[in-house]
């Protein structure tokens, strides 16, 4: 449990910058816990005078998202099976098509966007939409505990995934080729 003169500062001063501080709060608060994030990190947890409790993100809070950030994720979500298909057909050893290195390790293997980045097709799909209207329709902390964003509308899931898949192409390459040369010409 946080103590109280933290647990207040944090309620009173960083928390309500959270985007979905609202729908954390619920029926109120009670106290503050620091427990696992579920990916071997720690997080806090807000417990509510009911006994529910949800997770609250502090970074979140601190760089107060907006809800761009959030349709972002979704998107990102929407087309992790073709990126986790793409990984699961590769057979090792593997060249990368980037820096004609071997690799014999699954985890130096990066799934990247070319043709078009991600970004710049998150950005060409987003021109002409309503950004609010499409982070009405994400989901995660809205959902107790859920750390995965994601579209609660599969149309709109089914409409970024089309146009995902008719304006880029996945490859693998390396970490290094993505962390080094392909980040570079990126920027």
């Amino acid at each position: 449990v946080v103590d109280k003169p933290a647990a207040d500062f944090l309620i009173n001063n960083i928390f309500p910058n959270h985007l979905r501080w609202k729908n954390k709060v619920g029926v109120g608060i009670d106290h503050i816990e620091v427990g696992s994030d579920g990916y071997g990190g720690k997080c806090f947890y807000l417990v509510r005078v009911d006994g529910t409790r949800t997770d609250i993100s502090f970074p979140k809070s601190i760089t107060q998202e907006k809800p761009i950030d959030y349709v972002y994720r979704a998107c990102r979500t929407a087309v992790e099976g073709k990126i986790r298909e793409l990984r699961e057909s590769i057979t090792l050893p593997y060249t990368c098509p980037i820096t004609g290195e071997i690799i014999w390790d699954m985890s130096n293997i990066h799934i990247d966007h070319y043709d078009l980045t991600f970004d710049e097709l998150f950005n060409e799909w987003v021109k002409d939409k309503d950004i609010n209207e499409l982070y009405k329709k994400t989901l995660d902390s809205r959902k107790d505990n859920s750390t995965i964003t994601y579209f609660d509308d599969e149309e709109i899931n089914k409409d970024f995934v089309e146009f995902h898949n008719k304006h880029t192409h996945l490859r693998a390459v390396s970490k290094k080729a993505n962390l080094g040369e392909l980040r570079k010409k990126r920027k």
